[in-house]
This record gives structure tokens, sequence and C-alpha cells, in this order.
């Protein structure tokens, strides 16, 4: 494999946490892709133009996730995702 420069290792292991995290709390595809963007640091805004979906639509899927994860903020979201409990 040629050498990953640290961004790109970063990201992937970015997606890699945010997948790991959709399928441990049983997020839905839309939710996976919200929970992704949001981990990119998107704002409701830019996700809906990105998804192209309402911002009440977005702010339903953050909530889903927030229930499903079990988290009160997006700091605490944002913990969780940096976080990686999994042993390797």
């Amino acid at each position: 494999m040629p050498h990953e420069d640290p961004r790109g290792r970063f990201e992937r292991r970015r997606t890699e946490r945010c997948d790991a995290l959709a399928a441990d709390f049983g997020l839905t595809e839309r939710e996976a892709q919200v929970l992704r963007l949001l981990a990119e640091g998107r704002r409701p805004k830019e996700i809906s133009e990105a998804l192209v979906v309402s911002v009440a639509t977005v702010r339903s899927h953050v909530h889903a996730i927030y229930t499903k994860a079990n988290v009160h903020s997006a700091d605490e979201l944002a913990a969780l995702i940096r976080e990686d409990g999994r042993s390797e």
C-alpha cells in the first residue's frame, strides 16, 4: 500500500469510527451519512444542502442519532467519535 499522508489516515479512521458507531447503535444509512458529515464539522444547513433534504429533516436525524447513541450534546457525540474503544 502506498504511503498514506497523515490527513488521509485521520479522515479514513474517522470514517471507520463513524461506520462502527453506526453499526453499534443501529443507525439507518441516512443517519450514518449525517453522522459522518457531523464528524467532518458540518453544520445542519451544510448537511441539508449536501443531502438535499430540509434542515428540519437533518435535525430529526441528529435527534435520532443522539437518542440511539445516548448522548445529549454535540460535544458528547464528538467525544464518542474520537474514542476508539475497539480492540484490534
